[in-house]
């Protein structure tokens, strides 16, 4: 009788721990969200960076706007730098901890533990 009760206790802890941990890990990625994310890039053709900032609209509705600036370069020359704005609006998807585009429909993923933002193969680092 005291076996059977310590192994539905310590089932009991388990399921409680099990549990527990998937909520901290959900609440863990959807509170990293928020922030200002930058990328710098560097090619044949062109140099620049990108920095995404992401809002809160609702629970699960986020505000996102990235601005690009970027230099072609062509036989060696660079050219004065351009820049574009884009205004975007995504959904967090609970099950998959990600952040899903409305328009395009870009997954948007991120790591915690590393201060980044996915996109595609895209690498952004958290800076606020």
């Amino acid at each position: 009788m005291k076996n059977a009760l310590t192994g539905i206790l310590s089932y009991l802890l388990f399921v409680f721990v099990v549990f527990y941990s998937c909520d901290f890990k959900s609440s863990a990625v959807k509170d990293f969200i928020p922030g200002v994310y930058i990328r710098s890039f560097q090619g044949e053709f062109s140099k620049g960076a990108d920095t995404i900032s992401i809002e809160p609209f609702t629970s699960s509705t986020y505000a996102i706007i990235r601005r690009t600036t970027y230099q072609r370069i062509e036989n060696g020359k660079q050219y004065p730098p351009e820049r574009k704005l884009e205004k975007m609006t995504a959904l967090y998807d609970e099950k998959d901890e990600v952040l899903k585009e409305t328009k395009k429909g870009l997954i948007i993923s991120f790591d915690p533990s590393h201060k980044t933002l996915l996109i595609g193969r895209g690498v952004y680092d958290k800076i606020k």
